[in-house]
């Protein structure tokens, strides 16, 4: 831990608990989409668009136009419902008071950002934040992580990241510490 200087977080799955509302969302803009739902999880909203339009094209909406009916119902979703991840909070400025330097980088698009570190009181903790909106090609590619340390002014390999895909929940994370 001595040669940690920055935690680099995932958003969804991490800060918050999304991914139900990703799901109601793309089924109520994508109808008949259960069987699928496995496939898109990990794609980004771009990615998921486009999914569903090569094997259900539709007209008079462009796919930008799909994508963000998807993301406005999300972004609804995440103001209005209980979604903070339990114990995230005072992990977060914990970190902060310790000196290390806090980053985030999401696959969600960059307009939601926001509207999650406002609803959760943790938005001047973060000192870099990177969305699937800047780099090419979202995760499991690594360039997000590289751009949120880079902007961070922190080499990688003294940073840590915190991915849903990597622990289940927030007493997971406590004991990696």
């Amino acid at each position: 831990m001595d040669q940690v200087k920055a935690v680099i977080f995932d958003m969804d799955g991490v800060l918050i608990d999304s991914e139900k509302f990703w799901k109601q969302a793309e089924s109520e803009v994508f109808t008949s989409l259960d069987e699928f739902t496995a496939l898109t999880q990990s794609m980004t909203t771009k990615e998921v668009t486009q999914f569903w339009y090569e094997r259900f094209p539709w007209s008079g909406l462009t796919l930008q136009a799909v994508e963000e009916q998807v993301v406005q119902r999300v972004m609804e979703l995440i103001k209005t419902e209980n979604c903070e991840m339990k114990g995230i909070k005072a992990f977060i400025e914990s970190l902060h008071k310790s000196g290390l330097k806090i980053g985030l980088a999401t696959n969600s698009p960059a307009i939601i950002i926001p509207v999650v570190l406002n609803k959760l009181g943790l938005d001047h903790y973060f000192d870099a934040v990177t969305s699937a909106d800047d780099v090419p090609k979202g995760k499991p590619d690594p360039e997000i992580y590289l751009l949120t340390a880079n902007k961070l002014r922190i080499n990688p390999s003294e940073c840590i990241v915190i991915e849903d895909s990597c622990f289940k929940t927030m007493s997971n994370i406590l004991d990696f510490f």
